[in-house]
């Protein structure tokens, strides 16, 4: 387990993908697709810590080899999607829960943000051009992609069920309202969000980011050997008031 400090503005968590790429549908998570595979505490500006579990997957299977699912580092956890294929899905999941310190829960707040790093084109091919692609330097994934983040807390919040399933049941409400789109969309709009309650307690709090490529998509072909990278920062602050 790495225990590191971050500013605010500090990365946590990397995220990529690339491809041919189509993804499609949040798709409900095998049982073999429900464990963590990575841990970290983080320790924000204000000397209050998080436990973080991390997890990704890809067409509902846990992917935890290097260079495509979640790794911890120093700065806490990188995630990758690669390899994209039509009809693929996937998910990026975490639960976070205060670090106690002295056998004290600290009143913790997370702030979430989803940033886009990179939108490398790769070169254009003949079906890129067909398609009306003329950016020689930007790619066009991140439009097509498309993305939600939710509260991954159990059907009407009942953890028994359903629960940090890496599906949007029932009940289960995106972090913001504007948490849903296509990746560009999504990450505009998820800029230090304050996430769950303050102080959150000592229960685990659940995020799922589900990610798909609709099949059935105007001029797809753009995107064609694209590739977009987008970090998912995640960086815990003392609650309003506490010293």
């Amino acid at each position: 387990m790495n225990s590191t400090k971050l500013t605010r503005r500090r990365l946590l968590a990397g995220a990529g993908a690339a491809g041919l790429a189509s993804v499609t549908g949040l798709s409900l998570l095998t049982d073999d697709a429900l464990g963590y595979t990575h841990s970290a505490t983080i320790t924000g500006a204000s000397e209050v810590s998080l436990q973080s579990d991390w997890r990704a997957t890809h067409n509902g299977r846990v992917v935890s080899q290097s260079g495509e699912g979640v790794e911890t580092t120093d700065d806490g956890a990188t995630a990758t999607v690669s390899n994209v294929l039509p009809g693929d899905t996937g998910t990026l999941s975490f639960q976070v829960t205060p670090a106690s310190e002295d056998g004290e829960t600290p009143t913790v707040q997370p702030y979430l943000t989803l940033e886009l790093t990179e939108t490398a084109e790769n070169g254009r091919n003949e079906p890129e051009r067909k398609a009306g692609d003329d950016t020689p330097d930007v790619g066009e994934l991140q439009d097509y992609l498309q993305v939600e983040v939710w509260f991954d807390t159990g059907i009407m919040g009942v953890d028994a069920f359903g629960g940090d399933n890496g599906t949007q049941d029932l009940g289960e409400g995106l972090v913001d309202p504007d948490a849903q789109g296509s990746l560009e969309e999504v990450a505009d709009a998820l800029d230090d969000v304050a996430i769950g309650d303050c102080p959150m307690g000592d229960e685990p709090l659940a995020v799922t980011m589900g990610w798909e490529f609709p099949e059935e998509q105007e001029d797809q072909n753009m995107t064609q050997g694209d590739s977009v990278e987008f970090d998912v920062v995640l960086v815990p602050e003392q609650c309003d008031g506490d010293q």
